[in-house]
Parts: C-alpha cells; structure tokens; sequence
C-alpha cells in the first residue's frame, strides 16, 4: 500500500486525516523556550491567539 506524508500546515480536514493511507506529520511550533506539537499540544485557535 501506498502512503501519503505531508505536514500539519496543510491543512487536511479531520475527514481526511483519518484516511489510512494518509500520515500527517505535526509541525514543531516554538514560542520562546516553550515547544508546542501543532494540532497535539495546541490548537489552531491557541496558535494563532500565541502568534
């Protein structure tokens, strides 16, 4: 089987994300010291408000 990889800033749907041949891989978001797993350890909304 084939797979698919792309990164969290993408922008996939959930609906695609859940797809088995698709593997998003989330993006490494630094605020100062602290390091954040875009879309697991913050949400769209938090790294925008952040940013």
């Amino acid at each position: 089987m084939l797979h698919i990889i792309t990164d969290s800033t993408s922008d996939i749907t959930q609906a695609q994300a859940e797809r088995e041949d698709l593997i998003v891989v989330p993006l490494h978001n630094l605020f100062g010291v602290e390091e954040y797993l875009d879309g697991v350890t913050i949400s769209t909304e938090e790294f925008y408000q952040r940013l």
